[in-house]
């Protein structure tokens, strides 16, 4: 059911609930270039799932037109007021791809019982050799070039390059003073580490955007590693959704709200 919430700014933020009258919800924010259709394999019946379910649309995608430009700390704030609005007991957070470095800027003021980081960007995709070409290219401004690269350049079989060219164009500012800046990696690594304890990473086979191998190389580093390697690509969810749900639901114990009341502070219904 959509739903949406109004923000400090007098944004109205569109949100995708699935009620299943329980005390734990699943806070689920998207990566670029997605929304919350990624995602609406929640509302599957061939399964029961043991937490209601809450997807957002960040600014700047398909249910959520946004004009400035966009930059980590303005999507964080957005995600952030989103999640205080929970009235849930417990509450979980699945962050996909830039998801992730999105929930992580604001873990400090929030309590989560889980992270469930799905193909997260991350900290050690410095060492992916794409990656390094790909820095070069768009901070010189030169990406247009990428599109001339013949397949006989072995980046062509490593990277989505349709992808980046396009993420580039919405999101500029974020590739400039985040993904290709070495401070910044700093700090994340220091968010991933610091929630180490409480967090599950989820990675598909041949995943060409944020490479499933130096994923793998990068959560070996961390305490208490949880990795579970589920299907393919950088959506894994997509195709395989129920051995999401399944691990999922190990994780989320079932226990029915006794006054099923909204699961979120002033949302109102959504027409959509």
């Amino acid at each position: 059911m959509w739903k949406s919430v109004r923000l400090d700014d007098d944004t109205e933020a569109n949100i995708y609930v699935i009620d299943k009258k329980a005390k734990s919800t699943l806070f689920v924010v998207h990566g670029m270039m997605a929304n919350s259709d990624y995602f609406l394999n929640f509302n599957t019946n061939e399964i029961k799932i043991n937490f209601n379910v809450v997807i957002i649309n960040m600014p700047k995608s398909k249910y959520q037109d946004y004009d400035d430009d966009i930059t980590l700390k303005l999507l964080s704030n957005f995600v952030y007021q989103i999640y205080k609005k929970l009235k849930t007991k417990k509450n979980y957070i699945l962050a996909h791809s830039l998801g992730a470095p999105v929930v992580l800027d604001f873990a400090e003021k929030v309590d989560v019982e889980r992270y469930f980081f799905l193909a997260p960007f991350h900290p050690g995709i410095i060492h992916y050799p794409s990656y390094r070409l790909l820095s070069a290219f768009l901070k010189s401004k030169m990406s247009n070039f990428l599109t001339k690269l013949t397949p006989s350049i072995n980046i062509v079989d490593e990277i989505d390059l349709g992808f980046f060219r396009k993420a580039y164009e919405n999101y500029s500012l974020i590739f400039r003073d985040n993904i290709f800046d070495s401070d910044y990696i700093k700090k994340l690594d220091r968010q991933f580490r610091d929630n180490a304890d409480i967090s599950f990473y989820i990675v598909g086979e041949r995943d060409l955007i944020i490479s499933d191998k130096h994923f793998s190389d990068y959560v070996d580093t961390l305490m208490d590693q949880k990795l579970y390697k589920i299907g393919h690509g950088h959506n894994p969810f997509k195709l395989d959704y129920l051995k999401i749900i399944k691990l999922l639901n190990k994780e989320i114990k079932f226990k029915r709200r006794i006054f099923p009341l909204s699961i979120l502070k002033d949302a109102k219904k959504n027409p959509r």
